[in-house]
């Protein structure tokens, strides 16, 4: 908190003086001037911050909103620049490669590389899947990509430099066109940033809400209560397998829970991330 000082023409009793009068008063022959207008400060009362910034009351504010701070319990000093705690946490605080959104100190996140992802935006950018631990996933600049679809996309960019998109590897030996043979698929459900936010901001009041509870939040995100109940049951089920510390749930961080190792594909040049003490996924001739 910014500290208020007064400044003593006279010192009655020497002995009584605390340490910050007695400094200012060395202060005061030097002319103590205002870090925000420059001026020298004339006032009975002035403000010092991070010990040797001094102040006009008038004149501390945020340097990116300009809200006044005199009155402020607690402001941020950077690079001789003063910020409000809200301003501060904006633009110096980590922010999640996936969303671009600033990540709270309460956040549950993953890392990988140099970037760090809120748990919910640690996903595939391909097929919008979240990733689970252990998981073994691909890395194209700050973009995450599961294993399956990392390997389509290293197959795909093969067969474009050999040329070998020919029939025969598209039809089977019965003359079946293989593009149209899939297998089902299970329909994934995806959210918005700011149905994940609601859902996360109650997950943290109540774990385990009630039917009713449900019924609130579903309406609230515009999902289906069966969606709704599922996304707090996988939640419930992480935050068990993960009890203990938010660090735990890091994905490829340095505690050592998991191996993490970066590989080159020796085919396509590809940078990729195996969290697992396995080989990881590879380009095939």
């Amino acid at each position: 908190m910014p500290q208020i000082v007064r400044q003593m023409a006279t010192l009655p009793h020497p002995a009584d003086i605390i340490i910050k009068e007695e400094a200012l008063d060395s202060a005061i022959s030097k002319c103590v001037r205002c870090n925000g207008c420059s001026e020298i400060i004339a006032d009975r009362y002035f403000l010092r911050v991070g010990g040797s910034l001094s102040w006009h009351l008038n004149c501390l504010t945020c340097t990116a909103c300009l809200t006044k701070l005199d009155t402020q319990v607690t402001c941020y000093c950077r690079d001789s620049k003063v910020y409000c705690k809200h301003c501060y946490s904006r633009t110096f605080s980590a922010k999640c490669a996936g969303c671009g959104r600033t990540i709270q100190s309460s956040d549950w996140v993953r890392r990988a590389k140099n970037h760090v992802y809120h748990l919910a935006c640690f996903a595939c950018d391909d097929c919008k899947r979240q990733l689970s631990t252990g998981e073994e996933f691909a890395m194209l600049d700050s973009k995450v990509l599961c294993k399956a679809h990392y390997l389509d996309m290293i197959e795909g960019s093969f067969q474009a430099a050999t040329g070998k998109n020919d029939s025969s590897s598209v039809l089977g030996s019965d003359g079946v066109d293989k593009r149209n043979v899939h297998k089902s698929k299970r329909i994934r459900t995806t959210f918005s940033e700011e149905q994940l936010e609601v859902l996360q901001a109650n997950f943290t009041i109540d774990s385990n809400p009630d039917g009713q509870d449900l019924e609130r939040i579903a309406q609230q995100t515009g999902l289906s209560k069966r969606v709704t109940q599922v996304w707090f049951q996988n939640s419930r089920a992480r935050q068990k397998k993960h009890k203990g510390s938010p660090r735990d749930m890091l994905h490829g961080s340095s505690s050592g829970d998991e191996a993490s190792r970066q590989d080159m594909c020796v085919t396509c040049g590809t940078t990729y991330c195996v969290c697992l003490k396995e080989r990881g996924p590879s380009c095939t001739t």
